[in-house]
Order: structure tokens, then C-alpha cells, then sequence
């Protein structure tokens, strides 16, 4: 590490250290750290031209933000690093948990025979990320809290390729070279001083970006594993084992599963973190969560056309979509004894002159820096 990054931790409260207070705190805390590093030192290896650039990982104390990434300009001893915090890490598993453990919630998922409506209830979404260090609401059986570990960790699997998009896309290439703050990590909000105002308009065409990438990456995760998974199901015998020992594996056993999964992942993270109505305005470095979901959204029937051998049809995406946005809808009502609120993602669909001159500005932005984050990538393939 070096000073730049220390003094950016430290801002932040430092890194998670294990206390003792919560033995199975300090274990998820720990697997997490141990799987997201592996899952990050495969991306860097799968991706990057320079494969002695080492990337590394840590858990952060922050509680206003979900993670950071940080790059080093290319001298001696370069390297990547990633953070997210712990509190992003319980939230998403608590969410997780408490949807699980109702029936009514992703009920094809598991055996859900044995779960109670209303279990995992909560007031509001502020007091789930208060109180989410506690778990204390899990599914009763072992099959649904299994699929609620593994949605979880894919969830968070989502934000790091977020964050590892914002590298190797050579957004914080870019940032350092035209920033005259030097930003050098990117984070929820960057600085607010009126000489950076402007930058602000890019930045968010760099996180529409980064979540462009991170669906494919989410996306190329669940093939990857449905290919694996499709060489011992042939096997009668050993598909009924995985069946009962790998309950996750319904999450991609067929590739219409990876879809599936992909938009849930992206859908619920997405929602969970804002639930408000955008109105056509982004005065921030980051676009309207609304915004975002919609975008996600035509990602994926965007990912149908352009890559056939995802082996998803327009017609099976133009069902999906719609009827997952449903079901989370559903699913976040269930949890807040309300009714589905689609007033978020709705608010992003409409043609209002606002929206559409946002989106021209988006596109305005992305074309401007496109030909220099073709020369900063850290990878061959083509950037959006």
C-alpha cells in the first residue's frame, strides 16, 4: 500500500478488524475477505495485459458509502486495490435472509414449505442496514438459507465488479489525468468544489460504465458455472446429489437461470440501496438509483441481441425482465408490509424533456472520453 490510500482509509475509519464480539460477524467478515480477494485476483488475471499488476482487497469500517477502488499511476510497484464495507457485506445478507424466510418470496427457490409470511419483516429500509449485524431473522430451512447465502454472495460479487470495472476500464486513469483535485479514488460522491462541477457529468457516464460491466461479469460468473455445472448432469444419479447438496445450483442450472439470476442480483442491490423517484435531475457524480435500474434493465435485453450465445431470446428476456421487477416489487412490500411501490423504476422510464436531456448528456459524455479509456483500459476488448 502507500500513504495516498492510507489517508484515503483512515478518512474512512480504516479497515474491519475482527473484535470478538460476534463470532459469526468475524467469520462472514473473513470468508468474505478471503473469497472477494480470489474473485478479484482471477478477474485481474482474466483481464489485465500487465498480469504482474497485483490487485488487493479489504473490508472498510465507512458506513456512508459501499465501496471504493484505487488505482496507482503506472511506476515500480503498482497496484489495485479494492474496498467495500462491512456494513454493505450485513446488509445484503440480513435482505437476503429475511427474504428467504418468507414463502411468498422466490418460492420456486429451495423448500419453502417451512417458512412464515412476515418472519423477517421490518419498518423501513434504514432500519434493515441499522440493525443488520445482527441476523437475526434466517430462513428455517437449510435449503433457502444456503440460496439466500448465495444470492448474497453474488450480490456483493455484483458490487466488486463494479468497482473492478472502474479499473479496468480506465476510469481512474482518466479521473487522475483530468481532475485538478488528483482524485484518486472513486467513491459514492466525489469532491463537491465548484472547479470540479463539470467533471461530475462524466463521472456518471462512468458509472453507468461500471454497471454495464459488472451485469456482463455477473452474467459470464453464472455461465461459467452452469457450463461446469452442465458436464456432471448428465449423470442421473449425481444430478439428484447436486440437486440436494447444492442448493444454490437452481440459480444456474440452465442458462435462462444465469439470466434470471443476473437481473435479480442487479434489480434488488440496485433497489435496496435508494427506492425514490428520480426527476430527471443528477447534480451528483453518481446517476439516480432509478436511473440505474432502468438502465440495467435494457442492458440485459441488450445482452440478448449482442451475444447469441447466451443462449436467451429477446422474447424469453422481454418476459423476464418485467416479471422479475414484479417480483421484487413484490418482495420489498412483503418485507415492509406495504404495498409494491414502482414508482422508482417508473419514474426512469418516461420521455419528459428532463430525462431525455440527461440522457443526451450522458451519451454526450461518454462519447468525449470513449477514444482516451480505449488508450487507458487495462484490457483488449471493446468498451461500450
Amino acid at each position: 500500500m502507500n500513504d495516498e490510500l492510507e489517508k484515503e482509509i483512515a478518512k474512512r475509519d480504516g479497515r474491519f478488524k475482527a473484535n470478538g464480539v460476534s463470532a459469526e460477524l468475524d467469520e462472514l467478515m473473513a470468508t468474505t475477505h478471503q473469497s472477494s480477494l480470489l474473485y478479484l485476483e482471477g478477474l485481474a488475471k482474466h483481464w489485465y495485459a500487465n498480469d504482474n499488476r497485483p490487485i488487493y482487497f479489504d473490508i472498510l469500517i465507512e458506513n456512508k458509502i459501499n465501496g471504493l477502488c484505487y488505482a496507482t499511476p503506472e511506476v515500480p510497484e503498482a497496484f489495485d486495490f479494492i474496498g467495500i464495507t462491512a456494513l454493505s457485506i450485513c446488509t445484503i445478507y440480513d435482505l437476503y435472509y429475511r427474504l428467504l424466510s418468507d414463502p411468498r418470496i422466490f418460492p420456486e427457490l429451495g423448500n419453502c414449505e417451512h417458512e412464515i409470511s412476515d418472519r423477517g419483516s421490518i419498518i423501513s429500509l434504514r432500519d434493515l442496514k441499522q440493525n443488520s449485524q445482527n441476523f437475526s431473522c434466517k430462513p428455517i430451512h437449510p435449503s433457502r438459507t444456503a440460496l439466500a447465502e448465495s444470492l448474497a454472495k453474488l450480490t456483493i460479487r455484483f458490487l466488486l465488479n463494479h468497482e473492478f470495472a472502474h479499473i479496468n476500464n480506465g476510469h481512474i486513469a482518466w479521473v487522475r489525468e483530468n481532475s485538478s483535485a488528483s482524485q484518486c479514488v472513486f467513491i459514492q460522491e466525489m469532491v463537491s468544489n465548484d472547479e470540479e462541477l463539470d467533471l461530475k457529468e462524466y463521472r456518471r457516464a462512468l458509472e453507468m460504465d461500471a454497471d454495464c460491466t459488472a451485469i456482463q461479469y455477473t452474467m459470464n460468473d453464472l455461465r461459467s458455472r452452469h457450463e461446469h455445472l452442465k458436464q456432471h448432469m448428465s449423470d442421473d444419479v449425481l444430478a439428484s446429489f447436486l440437486g440436494v447438496m447444492l442448493p444454490e445450483s437452481q440459480l444456474y442450472e440452465t442458462t435462462l437461470d444465469c439470466f434470471k439470476t443476473t437481473v435479480r442480483v442487479a434489480y434488488f442491490f440496485l433497489r435496496l440501496l435508494d427506492p425514490s423517484q428520480w426527476n430527471g435531475m443528477n447534480i451528483g457524480s453518481h446517476p439516480h438509483l432509478a436511473q440505474r435500474m432502468h438502465y440495467c434493465m435494457g442492458v440485459m435485453f441488450s445482452y440478448t441481441l449482442e451475444r447469441p450465445q447466451c443462449e436467451v431470446t429477446l422474447e424469453q428476456a422481454q418476459n423476464v425482465i418485467p416479471a422479475i421487477i414484479q417480483e421484487a416489487e413484490n418482495a420489498f412490500a412483503y418485507l415492509l408490509n406495504s404495498e409494491p411501490d414502482f414508482r422508482g423504476f417508473n419514474s426512469a422510464a418516461t420521455n419528459d424533456p428532463a430525462r431525455t436531456a440527461s440522457l443526451n448528456e450522458l451519451r454526450a459524455s461518454w462519447a468525449t472520453m470513449r477514444d482516451s479509456l480505449i488508450q487507458k483500459k487495462r484490457h483488449s476488448a471493446k468498451l461500450a
